[in-house]
């Protein structure tokens, strides 16, 4: 049985940290100004700018409370993986 890695655990070089099992679905979690968010809601369309070509995609998930010190809202959509990278920075 893996232990799970928690926030403030000490980890050990080598130590597995995370598994990613599927990556042909991913998310993509776009940070909103606070003055925004109330005009965002569940289902509405963004257009997402990928290498120079856009494509739209739809609002699936608004985190419901903000972080101590962040400013601003995560809204996510769900997409299938098309060369993305985990990690990788993205627009819309």
């Amino acid at each position: 049985v893996e232990e799970l890695t928690r926030a403030g655990s000490y980890v050990n070089a080598g130590q597995v940290l995370f598994r990613i099992v599927n990556t042909e679905k991913l998310w993509i979690e776009f940070n909103v100004p606070v003055n925004q968010a109330p005009q965002i809601k569940t289902g509405d369309q963004l257009v997402w700018i990928n290498d120079s070509q856009t494509q739209k995609l739809k609002v699936d998930f608004i985190e419901p409370f903000l972080n101590e010190g962040e400013d601003f809202v995560k809204v996510r959509c769900y997409v299938k993986n098309e060369k993305l990278s985990i990690g990788q920075l993205v627009e819309a």
